[in-house]
């Protein structure tokens, strides 16, 4: 008998991440970097516009306003209207 381990030598791997690129290392050979995303908020800002802050780049903002009424605590989207 002789055990497939013997014959078969294991994979490594090993991911790394720095800042906003990820990498990866197999058996000691390391890939070309890849962009991820490593932060994302969501948030209003003073005028109650949505902007999305992703990697810390911030989206253009998003005017709530004809979607939400004043005190409004529920929202109804229908379809066609």
């Amino acid at each position: 008998y002789i055990a497939p381990s013997s014959l078969i030598p294991a994979t490594t791997v090993s991911n790394t991440s720095t800042v906003n690129t990820l990498t990866t290392t197999v058996d000691g050979v390391t890939g070309a970097g890849v962009s991820i995303v490593n932060s994302n908020v969501l948030g209003l800002n003073g005028s109650d516009e949505l902007i999305s802050t992703v990697n810390g780049e911030a989206s253009t903002a998003l005017d709530l306003t004809p979607a939400i009424q004043a005190n409004q605590t529920t929202t109804t989207v229908v379809e066609g209207t």
